[in-house]
């Protein structure tokens, strides 16, 4: 992945943001060596985890969360009874959200050229730094957005996956209770035969390359 680059992708609370990866490169393109790397695995770690959400004027947010081998997420929450599910299947080049109100909906993604690969981030990186103590039994590392002022802890051993994240107003997002694994088939599709609409529009994961100053 080229540190040139920017993504916008959807988060577990169903929410558009856009994040640049300055800090973010791949071993792959020569840029770094190994050395100057946080050692992560090569491929995507699967997982599935249970998420909780707090927000200090919101409702408690709680659901369930799974990644694959591919690098496809799917997110399920549940807010005072209403569930809503976000999947960005990968294998497919597709986005599938569902809202009680509108059912499910479809949306091409726009995946890197090269491939849709974990991110590799450099040691020396001002936000980073190892954590003291291990989250859900994984080491991670804290990192600060400077400008946010937001807190993520992030494991290596789950491709840099934040497994807490804190943000300035005291609103938090956890992973909790961790299983390593492939997640059941016909996880990051809809159920079979669900109605679907279809949208043009990119959405999910979407790769815009950086302009050139």
């Amino acid at each position: 992945m080229n540190a040139k680059s920017v993504f916008a992708v959807a988060f577990p609370v169903l929410v558009a943001a856009v994040i640049s990866y300055a800090n973010v490169t791949t071993a792959r393109r020569g840029a770094f060596t190994e050395q100057d790397l946080i050692p992560t695995p090569d491929s995507w770690v699967p997982f599935a985890a249970d998420v909780r959400t707090t927000d200090p004027v919101r409702p408690t947010v709680l659901g369930r969360f799974y990644r694959s081998g591919d690098g496809s997420t799917r997110t399920d929450t549940t807010v005072e009874g209403d569930t809503k599910v976000l999947i960005n299947n990968v294998a497919l080049n597709t986005c599938y959200r569902y809202f009680r109100a509108t059912g499910w909906m479809s949306n091409p993604m726009a995946l890197p050229p090269g491939g849709f690969t974990p991110f590799k981030y450099r040691r020396d990186s001002a936000e980073l730094s190892l954590h003291a103590d291990k989250v859900e039994g994984f080491e991670v590392y804290r990192q600060v957005n400077a400008t946010s002022r937001e807190v993520s802890l992030l494991a290596p051993e789950l491709n840099m996956f934040a497994i807490r994240v804190t943000r300035s107003d005291g609103g938090t997002l956890e992973y909790l209770n961790i299983q390593s694994g492939e997640p059941a088939p016909g996880t990051f599709e809809p159920p079979p035969g669900a109605p679907i609409k279809h949208n043009s529009e990119p959405a999910g994961i979407v790769w815009v390359p950086r302009k050139k100053n």
